[in-house]
């Protein structure tokens, strides 16, 4: 965020403040949510909720967070920001459709350094509702490119383009989850040339038994059929039908005709037909994608990945023989123009060739480069190749544009060097608190002209980072500097969650008992475990926790004087004061056995001799007398006998 001087319209992003106000089915402007996210403008809404611009005041940048609306069983309170149910018979489907969307969110955080979706950093439910904090993404959606520029994408760059959404939604449908609402509106090209699919999960949150109505998220020509039908089961061949209906649209320009209009007369033309120059092999692969009914499409998006892949890949087909004059030739329409490119290319442009060379190998789809498309690095590189230059130079550097912290992320630099004398890659941090070691490179790279080094980072605190790297020689030729940046963010808020207590059933009074409990939680934020007597009164201090624990066991001891029959409950608290869920033991405490009295003087008068015991067997199985849990003498002798943290 700027400051915009005091004008009605920002000078930086063109907002007019003044023309949002009108409606009321917003959140007011400067509305604070979680006393850190300081809502902004509206950047879009659809039958499931409302996304906002906001400011994180926290980590200083910006968000995007999706508040849960759906239009037409909620409305906005009088004051503006909180949210209900619009009547009584629309209640259980908007508090079932809350309940939805944050347990989806939950699913999302687990994806959120995957490069096909956008990250979900945060989650909370307030104001009577649910909201779902983003990164922002800068860029344009697929849709608008296509609409301003009136063109279409060739397939060697929509392909490429498609792979990580791919990828990433094949790993989302793993966990159970769909995203039924792909389509060209819903890509975003960002400006470090990443395709990202957006408004995951929305079309799913009110989708239940109990849904009325789908027609929220129709859209012509990428809804598939069984979409339309009330009780059809979906599934992963749903969301295939849209994804290859959106790579149909960003080929031919054309929007498939619609599920229903295909069902009773099917008119879609293969994107030949269009003037597509793609192989046959991944044409008929769109087309198998683009089956009206599901049993006819592929059944896992992963299916539809690999049929498009091995097409790509594929040897060309030996080249026909020449045709023969044609007398009508110059009387045939011409043929269609092909695509105009659309998307902008960033890089100056290369000095001209001396001499025309061969066309470079396809280039490697499987990843997005930072900063700079992959067909221009390729053909640099070649050039640098050609020319036999001595300076080495970096080609390019990924990195995802936020790590978590607390996980690890990939790094990776790609460099080139024309005489093979690679010797090392030096880091100078220009921002931030980060420092690399320089890296070696004269044993894995002796004699080679290009490689990759790849780094594992992971922070273990919030910030951002702004690094500068440069390849050197042996001869100590260094190559031009590249920067790269990245920010580390706070995992989302969430409870941990209580998986088991171990706990004997039976004790003995005056003799300490352990018990084991199990936990797991997602943002490693632990800080204490509470225990609780639901059936007497005592002093069970908690035991503090402390550092990043996404999952781990707690060992805690308990005393009992008085036999009996006792039940505890166990519950886990975080940094940010959320509690776990409760789980509750009972334990019966006996009273420790007696010892007999000792034997005293008698009369042998009054008491007849004692009887000799009977000679042992000779083979009677000793019990091997039982060893004490070194775990549990251990625990005992680090904490002196009681429980501490």
């Amino acid at each position: 965020m700027k400051p915009r001087g005091g004008v009605v319209t920002c000078p930086h992003c063109g907002f007019d403040e003044s023309a949002s106000e009108t409606d009321g089915h917003h959140l007011p402007l400067r509305t604070l949510l979680a006393e850190r996210y300081l809502i902004g403008r509206v950047l879009g809404e659809g039958g499931f909720g409302i996304t906002y611009a906001a400011w994180d005041r926290t980590l200083q940048n910006r968000r995007a967070i999706k508040e849960y609306f759906p239009d037409d069983a909620a409305h906005r309170g009088a004051e503006g920001v909180t949210v209900a149910a619009r009547s009584r018979s629309t209640r259980g489907l908007y508090e079932e459709g809350l309940e939805r969307f944050l347990d989806e969110a939950r699913t999302l955080e687990k994806f959120q350094d995957e490069p096909g979706i956008v990250q979900v950093r945060d989650f909370f439910p307030a104001n009577g509702t649910g909201y779902l904090v983003m990164g922002f993404l800068e860029g344009r959606t697929v849709k608008a490119l296509l609409e301003e520029h009136g063109g279409r994408f060739e397939y060697a760059v929509a392909l490429p383009l498609l792979l990580p959404v791919m990828d990433a939604l094949q790993k989302v449908h793993d966990t159970g989850l769909l995203h039924r609402d792909i389509s060209p509106d819903n890509l975003m090209i960002t400006l470090s040339r990443q395709v990202r699919l957006l408004d995951f999960g929305a079309a799913r949150s009110l989708v239940s038994e109990r849904s009325r109505t789908l027609a929220s998220v129709f859209k012509k020509g990428y809804t598939p059929y069984e979409q339309y039908l009330e009780d059809a089961q979906l599934g992963p061949p749903t969301d295939v039908y849209a994804l290859a209906a959106t790579l149909y649209r960003m080929l031919t320009g054309v929007t498939p005709p619609g599920a229903l209009e295909r069902r009773a007369a099917d008119a879609l033309l293969p994107p030949s037909a269009h003037g597509v120059v793609m192989p046959a092999a991944a044409e008929q692969a769109l087309l198998t994608a683009l089956a009206v009914e599901p049993a006819g499409r592929f059944p896992t998006v992963l299916a539809f990945r690999e049929a498009l892949v091995a097409a790509d890949v594929a040897p060309p087909p030996l080249p026909a023989p020449a045709p023969r004059p044609d007398p009508l030739a110059g009387q045939n329409p011409s043929p269609s123009p092909p695509p105009r490119p659309i998307l902008p290319t960033p890089t100056p442009t290369p000095a001209p060739l001396p001499a025309p060379i061969p066309a470079p190998a396809p280039p490697d789809h499987r990843w997005v480069l930072y900063g700079v498309p992959g067909a221009v690095v390729g053909v640099l590189g070649l050039i640098a190749w050609i020319g036999g230059s001595r300076t080495p130079q970096i080609t390019a550097i990924e990195i995802p544009s936020e790590i978590t912290v607390g996980r690890s992320a990939s790094l990776k630099v790609s460099f080139e060097d024309g005489d093979a004398d690679l010797d090392r890659i030096e880091f100078t941090s220009r921002e931030g608190s980060w420092k690399l070691e320089p890296q070696d490179l004269k044993q894995r790279y002796a004699n080679q002209t290009s490689g990759t080094v790849e780094l594992k980072l992971t922070p273990r605190s919030a910030g951002k980072a702004r690094i500068e790297a440069v390849v050197i020689d042996r001869g100590n030729r260094r190559s031009a500097a590249r920067e790269f940046e990245f920010a580390s963010v706070d995992p989302p808020a969430s409870a941990p969650r209580l998986l088991s207590v171990q706990a004997p059933s039976i004790a003995i009074a005056g003799q300490a008992f352990g018990t084991r409990t199990a936990f797991e939680d997602a943002d490693g934020d632990v800080r204490r475990l509470i225990v609780r007597s639901l059936s007497a009164s005592g002093n069970f201090p908690p035991v503090e926790l402390n550092g990043i624990q996404r999952q781990g066991q707690i060992n805690y001891q308990i005393t009992i004087g008085n036999p009996g029959r006792y039940r505890y409950s166990y519950q886990l608290e975080d940094a940010r004061g959320l509690l776990s869920n409760v789980v509750e033991i009972e334990v019966n405490v006996s009273a420790a056995a007696q010892r007999p009295p000792a034997p005293t003087a008698r009369s042998p008068s009054f008491y007849p001799p004692a009887p000799t015991p009977p000679p042992a067997p000779a083979h009677t199985p000793q019990r091997r007398p039982e060893l004490p849990d070194p775990a549990r003498l251990l625990d005992q002798i680090l904490r002196g006998g009681g429980f501490k943290r």
